[in-house]
């Protein structure tokens, strides 16, 4: 049975790409994009982003600051009226060792987009951020998250932190992925966050991330879409007695 439910919900997602219901969709209300660098012993900081809402919108940020840096390109792109979107960013980031008893070296972004659901969506979130640590006080975090703008509560929390210590070296994948319903009438957020760390006695070594987070929404499919699609289903269950 689990099986078959989570089928269905592949062929209702696709269903809803493909003949989105027509409806007043989404609106994106702002957003705030940000990516930087911080070196810690030499208190020097870099950073860029965006407040301005555009659509289409696409953007590279590349920060570079010493032997350290962190990029984030943005491609985003929606039709508000059918209520389908595309969110994707790819993320790079490079933060150079520190020496001992020095402050951790940060290379991140941090990135929030606030959405006001019209009519009920799908929302689907695919991400990974791949991390190589080589050295021991090092650390590698990322965050998918969907919230409430209002009141608390989330809808959806994906990603995790790794932090070498001690165990390193160490590399691995941090992932975010999950389809879920985003209900009309209600303002949310989507806030995607990535970084690596050194800090303590790591001179000479880097802390690498790099990823990307892929997020799309669209109309749950109308009541009629549903009904066709429930047929085959049905005919698949209801097997003749022999």
């Amino acid at each position: 049975m689990r099986l078959m439910l989570s089928g269905l919900a592949v062929l209702l997602a696709a269903c809803a790409v493909a003949e989105p219901a027509m409806g007043d969709g989404f609106t994106i209300d702002q957003w705030s994009l940000g990516t930087g660098v911080y070196i810690s012993y030499t208190g020097q900081s870099a950073s860029a982003g965006s407040g301005v809402v555009q659509n289409p919108y696409s953007e590279t940020f590349f920060i570079p600051l010493g032997n350290s840096y962190s990029s984030t390109t943005h491609e985003y792109s929606w039709s508000e009226p059918d209520g389908v979107g595309s969110f994707l960013m790819d993320i790079d980031q490079r933060a150079e060792g520190v020496p001992s008893g020095a402050s951790p070296n940060h290379a991140g972004t941090d990135n929030r987009m606030w959405f006001t659901a019209e009519e009920d969506l799908w929302m689907t979130i695919d991400g990974v951020f791949s991390y190589h640590l080589p050295v021991d006080l090092m650390t590698a975090a990322f965050e998918v998250r969907v919230g409430y703008d209002a009141h608390p509560g989330n809808l959806f929390i994906g990603g995790g932190e790794v932090i070498t210590f001690p165990v390193a070296p160490i590399s691995g994948d941090l992932t975010a992925s999950g389809q879920f319903l985003v209900p009309a009438g209600e303002t949310y957020f989507l806030s995607t966050r990535a970084y690596v760390r050194t800090s303590l006695n790591t001179l000479g070594h880097f802390a690498t991330g790099s990823g990307y987070v892929n997020v799309s929404l669209a109309p749950v499919p109308e009541p009629t879409t549903l009904s066709f699609l429930a047929i085959p289903i049905l005919a698949l269950i209801r097997r003749p007695r022999r």
